[in-house]
């Protein structure tokens, strides 16, 4: 730390210190996220230390693909809808809109198997989940309820 004395006695640091002390909890913040504590602000899953938890991880990057494939999917129909029947002058009454049954099967099945996709592998996850392991230690806790 660099002092400097000023004419009246009083003796003021530098902004040395400061950059020092801005610098220490910047190395402290990357050294927690390198050994995978949760740090503020975090918009990810901690490092995951089970194989369970990878394929948890995984199987949730699976459906955020879907997830924004839907949402980009959507506002793109909402966008188009609103530009194309802004105007007064044109009619919302189509033949393939009103009376469409190939329409209607599919946004029928189309989302039914976006579902089958997100369903077999969720299956197989919580199948896995449920791996039955002989515990190292049992405890048997007993409570009753006081009256």
């Amino acid at each position: 730390m660099v002092e400097h004395t000023i004419d009246n006695g009083k003796v003021e640091s530098s902004n040395l210190s400061l950059v020092s002390k801005k610098t220490e909890v910047l190395s402290i913040l990357i050294i927690m996220y390198l050994i995978g504590c949760a740090v503020e602000n975090q918009l990810s899953f901690l490092n995951p230390v089970s194989p369970v938890m990878e394929l948890i991880i995984n199987f949730h990057n699976y459906v955020m693909i879907y997830i924004v494939l839907i949402m980009i999917l959507v506002s793109y129909i909402l966008i188009s809808i609103i530009l194309t029947f802004s105007s007064r002058s044109r009619l919302i009454a189509h033949k393939y809109l009103i009376h469409g049954t190939m329409l209607e099967i599919v946004w029928t099945i189309i989302p039914a198997f976006i579902l089958m996709a997100l369903a077999l592998p969720s299956f197989q996850l919580l199948y896995f989940m449920d791996e039955i392991v002989d515990p190292g230690l049992t405890i048997k806790a007993i409570g009753s309820q006081w009256y």
